[in-house]
């Protein structure tokens, strides 16, 4: 994948890490609670929940949809945008900074249109 420091937000395509289950009509991601090293090959499977719930509201649910790992960023601001209207205006700041925050937590991952196949 090539650098993104200097790259547009809205042209870069996110793809899915994690898995995800629907209550009702939300989107809730599953997050291990040890993400690498010692704790998450050895503490982990022994669990009785090897996960932590993250829970989305209704525009966080229709953006974790919309991220297929095909469409790019602004691809999902403008469908989040037509979709919510002014509860989302505007849509590029609201999506950006949700898709940089599941980025940051490793929801995401952002990878650069022209390597996407």
């Amino acid at each position: 994948m090539t650098e993104q420091k200097d790259k547009n937000l809205l042209t870069l395509v996110p793809d899915r890490l994690r898995d995800f289950e629907m209550e009702g009509e939300k989107a809730v991601i599953l997050l291990p609670r040890f993400a690498s090293g010692w704790s998450s090959r050895h503490i982990q499977p022994r669990l009785k929940k090897p996960t932590m719930k993250v829970k989305l509201d209704e525009i966080g649910t229709m953006v974790w949809q919309l991220i297929d790992g095909h469409r790019t960023v602004m691809d999902i601001t403008e469908k989040v945008g037509v979709h919510f209207g002014e509860r989302v205006n505007p849509p590029h700041v609201r999506v950006g900074m949700f898709i940089t925050m599941m980025k940051n937590e490793g929801m995401i991952e952002l990878k650069d249109p022209e390597d996407v196949t």
